[in-house]
């Protein structure tokens, strides 16, 4: 009987080891869900976007990251833009 009580404390102990690391992933998990969360929000109110202003005597916007792209605008000399986003150094 003593032996049986062994294993009980045993498998006991192992089963708490696999609860820790579960709630340590859980707890890392829910953090960067909150970070993402969060990110997302600052995106969304403008937090994280930049103002700039035109330099150029005539800045075409268009459609697409390319100058193969169409004209979709035109920007002049110290208009004010709001960039949300880069790519591939475009704006």
């Amino acid at each position: 009987m003593g032996l049986d009580a062994v294993k009980t404390v045993s498998i006991s102990m192992d089963t708490k080891k696999k609860l820790d690391r579960k709630s340590k992933n859980m707890a890392s998990l829910a953090k960067s869900l909150l970070s993402l969360a969060l990110l997302l929000l600052f995106y969304s109110v403008g937090i994280c976007q930049e103002n700039y202003v035109v330099t150029a005597t005539k800045l075409n916007v268009r459609k697409q990251a390319s100058t193969e792209s169409t004209v979709v605008g035109t920007l002049s000399k110290d208009d004010e833009v709001r960039v949300f986003s880069f790519k591939g150094g475009w704006a």
